[in-house]
């Protein structure tokens, strides 16, 4: 018989009484238990056999009590019935017919079967007696529903029973060889469900450990969470604090700069009133200091003199040849110049000679060696008058005759004269320097023309207003001159009227009145034949405010003032001026 194989917990019920039994029991009462049952606790393979209706039934194992033999007499196994409500515990099954719970091999053999059904017959008495002391109480009432609960209990079992009796047939066990068989089956058996129990508790707690693992894990990630969202929390709390701190930060600051911008507005506001006001009071103070036209005259040649400097300067210096020849011709220039006496012969022989220097030097070496060479001619003036009419004030006449010779053949020699004279005497504009902020004394005297003697200390105030006049004296000789040889001055007696006029507009100045005593001693005879009504007007002037206004406890201007008094009264009483000695140039 072919049958695949399942393994399941059989539960057998034998009845063993006979069908006599079975009538009688039937025709009394269903109350009746009238078989005597077995139980066989085993595991078994087998297919083709179901339950219809399970029942939870549970069979107590034996007690072994030897290792050699089954115990073969007495009870070997126990029948519990279970169902709901109800619970009825059977008396053991005979010896005779209980199969021995697990086969140790060839220790059984046929001992098992014959055993059992051994004790059947004793469980077949116990099972008669039960039914009789039932039958007995039928009357009754509890006893009678504890017998119909017994019943009904009952009635599956028997269904179960017929079944396993069908299901036993079939199988056609022969019990000499049910041992050995029954042995081998059920230590496969027992082996086969411990291996599945034991892979079913290693799956289980492979499941445990996982499940451990997941809710650890979960745990953690859980933490995880509350953690990040704690510090999410924290740190979005922390960014608005932040963020407000910011903008209390961003808000001060705003104020502050506002409150910057506002001072820094009304600081410009005023520096740019501070700025016009310097400016007026410096427009002002330089109008009390130079005259807006003398200002612009001034910076003409001063600027020339940059550009003189920075250009034509220093290519000479590159050109070797042209300026080894300067070098040399510097000497007869200012020795030339050094000669100049009081005779018109002698004053046209230097000029000749000096032209010659100029015009060699424009044949030889070209036009910026000959201009080069026209500044070494005025700084060669310049420096004479510095030097012997500072002290003798009629040496600037012949000076004076051959500057206009020169000028009248080099009219650019014009404008180097007047670019010396400005650099080395301010006062030639006239222009006053009042001294700078954080400027030392010394700076503002380098500032204004004081030179500095071999010991590199500044010359006295008295040489430097000396020099100052004999400047003055040379620029008033060459414009008082009058034409050579049939040709005009370059340089007019209206450079003098300007330059007159110009200082009488200034206030009065330490230096002043040796200025004007200077300039007039020298030109004043020119200006009167020039201007002659105008000069009586600012010689009032002169006489009423401007020299009453020189302060009367300035020592450095007590003796130029007296002497200056003196020119302007002896002029106004007599109506003619005391001129310089060697006004007019003798002619041999």
């Amino acid at each position: 018989m072919k049958y695949g194989l399942k393994q399941q917990r059989l539960h057998y019920y034998i009845d063993s009484s006979s069908e006599s039994d079975k009538d009688s029991d039937n025709e009394n009462s269903n109350s009746n238990v009238s078989s005597s049952e077995f139980t066989l606790e085993t595991t078994r393979r087998f297919s083709g056999f179901h339950r219809t209706k399970p029942r939870k039934i549970i069979a107590m194992p034996r007690r072994r009590t030897s290792d050699s033999s089954v115990q073969r007499s007495g009870a070997t196994c126990g029948l519990a019935m279970r169902k709901e409500g109800f619970s009825a515990h059977l008396p053991p099954l005979p010896a005779s017919v209980a199969f021995p719970l697990k086969f140790n091999g060839a220790r059984a053999k046929g001992a098992a079967m014959s055993s059992a059904y051994a004790k059947g017959e004793h469980y077949r008495e116990l099972a008669e007696r039960a039914r009789m002391k039932l039958r007995r109480v039928s009357v009754d009432g509890i006893a009678i529903a504890r017998a119909s609960a017994c019943s009904s209990f009952a009635q599956p079992i028997h269904r179960e029973l017929e079944e396993t009796r069908k299901f036993l047939s079939e199988l056609s066990v022969d019990p000499a060889h049910a041992s050995n068989i029954a042995a081998v089956a059920i230590d496969s058996a027992v082996s086969s469900t411990l291996a599945q129990i034991e892979q079913m508790r290693r799956d289980f707690e492979c499941r445990r450990k996982e499940e451990e693992l997941a809710r650890k894990k979960a745990e953690e990630e859980r933490i995880r969470e509350e953690q990040r969202k704690k510090d999410e929390a924290a740190k979005n709390a922390l960014e608005e604090k932040q963020k407000l701190e910011r903008q209390a930060v961003e808000a001060k600051q705003k104020a502050a700069e506002a409150k910057n911008k506002a001072a820094a507005e009304k600081e410009a506001e005023d520096r740019a009133m501070a700025a016009a006001e310097a400016a007026a009071k410096a427009a002002q103070s330089q109008a009390k200091q130079v005259s807006p036209e003398a200002l612009e005259w001034a910076t003409k040649y001063r600027n020339m003199y940059r550009q003189l400097m920075d250009g034509l300067a220093m290519r000479i210096r590159g050109n070797l040849t042209a300026k080894n020849y300067c070098v040399r011709q510097r000497g007869l220039i200012t020795r030339g110049v050094g000669q100049l006496k009081d005779s018109m012969e002698f004053v046209n022989r230097v000029a000749r000679t000096i032209a010659g220097i100029v015009d060699e030097s424009a044949q030889l070496h070209g036009t910026d060696t000959q201009e080069w060479m026209l500044n070494l001619v005025a700084k060669a003036f310049v420096k004479q008058a510095e030097k012997e009419v500072s002290v003798a004030h009629h040496a600037a006449y012949p000076l004076a005759a051959a500057a206009v010779l020169l000028m009248q053949r080099y009219p650019r020699l014009i404008d180097m004269l007047l670019v010396r004279l400005i650099k080395k005497c301010p006062y030639v504009v006239p222009q006053f320097f009042p001294k700078k902020d954080g400027q030392t004394p010394d700076e503002y005297l380098r500032s204004i023309g004081y030179k500095e003697k071999d010991d590199d200390e500044l010359e006295s105030e008295g040489i430097y207003m000396e020099r100052m006049a004999g400047m003055i004296a040379l620029f008033a000789a060459v414009t008082q001159t009058q034409a050579l040889n049939g040709q005009p001055n370059p340089l007019p007696v209206s450079y003098a009227w300007a330059w007159f006029a110009r200082m009488l507009n200034l206030p009065p100045r330490s230096i002043s009145p040796l200025l004007i005593n200077a300039f007039l001693s020298i030109a004043g005879t020119s200006l009167l034949a020039a201007y002659k009504g105008q000069f009586k007007k600012a010689m009032d002037l002169l006489a009423k405010e401007w020299i009453p206004a020189i302060a009367a406890t300035d020592p450095v201007a007590i003796a130029a003032k007296s002497n200056l008094a003196g020119f302007v009264d002896t002029y106004r009483q007599t109506g003619k001026l005391t001129e310089c000695k060697g006004r007019v140039i003798k002619i041999a």
